[in-house]
């Protein structure tokens, strides 16, 4: 959703796939990024940045993630001064090459950019310049794929806005902050547990006038299951089974799988990330939107939310 809470995008995880393969591919074969390189991905809030964040953990590409500071964030701080950070943050880590878009590519167009980074020479890559001739076949073609990733390879670094103190996180220790990140969300709050007695109210009454025994049966294993409010373990066995669990309830109630909604800042923070790989790792649907969307037009913004989450 973007800022102004006017456009909504939605992807399948099949498109969602494809895009990341698709853009795993042109880094690896076009930009000839490495498994174990660092690539800073500097974008504007974007669905973009998901799909490349993705495609780096999928082909050991270590992202970094950064975003030119904006001074209402820091009103006391001119805006140069916030962007010098972003260079001293490049020169800290010596990324392969700096991944973004097309509108923050055109800033450092110009050849004071490797000025800054104290000697470190680095590559500005548009990511929206994907060959266009490129064959699907290539694409698809697995064996191509750089060597396995492995839990104790590096995944991302971390950091929070205003601190130098960064935080490399192996795949093996990102996946279980994403058990544990999904443990926290609640299994049902006081209002969906009124919808679901009213619904398995009605079912019961009418599988009863019916003589149908068998989904009788099935609502009171449902009833039972959500009665149990427990929370679910850390194992990724079990999480599944509990999310797939979840979205049963949620297509029988609302008629669309389980929805997750955001409203965390899209600013790539780690509460971002954790949201948005917790979700896509569990195979829920996804509504990113930001703050600034509901202070722009608070009207347009929860009308789109309700309308979207079919929610009240």
């Amino acid at each position: 959703c973007d800022d102004h809470a006017e456009v909504v995008r939605w992807l399948t995880y099949g498109q969602l796939a494809r895009e990341v393969r698709r853009m795993g591919w042109y880094l690896h074969n076009w930009v000839k990024l490495k498994k174990g390189d660092i690539a800073v991905l500097w974008f504007m809030p974007s669905l973009d940045f998901i799909v490349v964040f993705l495609a780096c953990l999928m082909y050991g590409i270590v992202p970094f993630c950064q975003r030119l500071c904006d001074p209402q964030d820091r009103p006391d701080t001119p805006r140069r001064e916030s962007n010098h950070y972003f260079f001293e943050m490049l020169g800290m880590v010596k990324p392969a090459a700096v991944l973004t878009d097309p509108c923050l590519f055109k800033l450092m167009d110009g050849p004071s950019r490797t000025d800054k980074l104290k000697g470190c020479t680095v590559r500005f890559v548009d990511t929206s310049k994907f060959p266009l001739d490129i064959a699907s076949t290539l694409i698809d073609d697995t064996t191509k794929l750089p060597a396995e990733v492995r839990g104790e390879d590096r995944a991302c670094i971390l950091h929070t806005e205003y601190d130098t103190r960064l935080a490399i996180l192996t795949h093996a220790q990102l996946r279980d902050m994403l058990c544990a990140y999904a443990t926290a969300v609640p299994i049902s709050d006081e209002a969906e547990r009124d919808l679901y007695a009213t619904k398995f109210t009605q079912d019961k009454e009418r599988y009863i006038a019916k003589g149908d025994l068998e989904a009788l049966w099935r609502v009171k294993e449902m009833e039972k299951n959500l009665m149990l409010n427990e929370v679910p373990s850390i194992d990724k066995q079990d999480l599944t089974a509990f999310y797939w669990r979840r979205n049963q309830e949620s297509e029988i109630l609302l008629s669309h799988p389980c929805r997750a909604f955001s409203w965390l800042p899209l600013s790539h923070g780690a509460g971002l990330i954790y949201f948005a790989l917790t979700t896509a790792y569990l195979g829920m649907e996804t509504l990113l939107t930001s703050p600034l969307s509901f202070w722009n037009k608070p009207v347009s913004f929860l009308s789109r939310v309700a309308g979207e989450m079919r929610c009240s």
